[in-house]
């Protein structure tokens, strides 16, 4: 109390010459608090807002339907090997976990028309290379049936019960 009734003088004015220099001596300390203070909330009012998940999977789902149906155009026109190219660049994306099963039918589909088009060696490429980027077990047990499936069907019955028997194993809760 007696600090600030010494910045007065008996007529109740301030002395100039007391008052600066306290006020120099305190004016960093209210400068580096104000900074402390404000400096959270001005940077999180220039941080970016967060994108959804919902944006990174509708541009996945527009880009693998696309290169989807790019995929059966050129098996359309005969290109198999361009066919392939066209259906990796779904399986090189982060797949969203909600269209997981969604890709996994479309490899599928696409192994389907490489088989009938008589690349086999291409279809079971492509599963093979389904199975390594799924994670959910439903979606792996699918493409090891449907490599036994193309197995069977061109004759190859001794790899068609191997990986019947292995689907059978990961539904029972064996890991591949």
């Amino acid at each position: 109390m007696r600090a600030i009734l010494s910045l007065f003088a008996a007529d109740g004015e301030p002395h100039i010459k007391n008052w600066i220099p306290r006020f120099l001596r305190l004016a960093p300390a209210f400068i580096i608090m104000t900074v402390l203070v404000c400096a959270p909330v001005a940077a999180l009012a220039q941080a970016p807002p967060a994108q959804s998940p919902g944006i990174d999977s509708e541009a996945f789902r527009i880009k693998a339907y696309s290169q989807y149906e790019l995929a059966v155009l050129y098996l359309n026109n005969g290109e198999a090997n361009r066919a392939m190219a066209a259906a990796r660049q779904i399986l090189q994306s982060r797949i969203p976990p909600e269209y997981e099963e969604a890709v996994v039918e479309s490899m599928s589909k696409i192994a389907g028309m490489l088989k009938d088009a008589h690349r086999f060696e291409l279809a079971q490429a492509l599963l093979d290379d389904t199975f390594k980027v799924v994670v959910q077990v439903t979606n792996r047990i699918t493409i090891l049936k449907a490599k036994a499936v193309l197995y069977h069907e061109t004759g190859q019955d001794d790899k068609a019960i191997e990986f019947w028997k292995r689907a059978k194993d990961l539904e029972a809760g064996k890991v591949y």
